[in-house]
């Protein structure tokens, strides 16, 4: 598709919709893997390196066994300071 379509980034995920191939999500290494052939792919074509961009805002989603952790603004308005430091350490 980075031949046909002359894209320059990847923006969120292929999960982002709905689970595809029976599976919600990537392990860290499947992304690891799928980023470098897609990388690859490019250089092949001889393109720049592709831009990657995935909502992780709200969590590492569509990592598998990722650590999914509240929004900072819900962190705030429990007005928990060890709990805020914990979770900053993380």
């Amino acid at each position: 598709w980075l031949r046909d379509f002359s894209i320059g980034s990847v923006l969120n995920s292929p999960f982002s919709a709905s689970c595809a191939g029976g599976k919600c999500g990537w392990t860290a290494a499947e992304w690891r893997g799928f980023v470098r052939e897609v990388q690859q792919e490019a250089a092949a074509l001889n393109k720049p390196p592709i831009l990657f961009g995935l909502d992780s805002v709200h969590g590492a989603g569509y990592v598998s066994d990722a650590t999914l952790l509240p929004q900072q603004i819900n962190l705030a308005a429990t007005f928990n300071v060890y709990l805020a430091r914990e979770y900053g350490r993380l």
